[in-house]
């Protein structure tokens, strides 16, 4: 995950790969810095592909009626369909874990100085 520092206006925001090294602020550019992703930027990632395959086999099962997909047929559709919600969840939850802990190291760098190592 990229950071954008701004040490005109000490402001420390998340970087997009479409924006430009300026500062959101004063317009002054910015110095971009890597910082690496927790456990939970796996987990978030993971619980959406396996969210995705849930729903395609769902999909297949229950609303199209697809043979490939029959030994679905095992799993009740109101337990299939929690399973869903709650992988959703758990992604989203660790969307914001992963976020806050990259907030954090992000903020730690910035104290330690930008160009030192990791």
């Amino acid at each position: 995950m990229k950071y954008c520092y701004c040490p005109a206006c000490n402001r420390l925001q998340k970087w997009n790969w479409y924006s430009r090294k300026v500062c959101e602020s004063c317009g002054r550019e910015c110095v971009i810095f890597d910082v690496k992703r927790s456990v939970f930027g796996a987990l978030m990632y993971a619980f959406s592909a396996i969210a995705v395959i849930l729903i395609i086999l769902h999909a297949s099962w229950y609303t199209l009626g697809l043979e490939w997909a029959s030994f679905y047929s095992s799993v009740p559709s109101d337990t299939s369909t929690w399973l869903i919600f709650g992988l959703i969840f758990l992604a989203i939850v660790c969307t914001f874990l992963d976020l806050a802990k990259a907030e954090k190291r992000a903020q730690e760098r910035v104290r330690r100085g930008i160009n030192r190592p990791k």
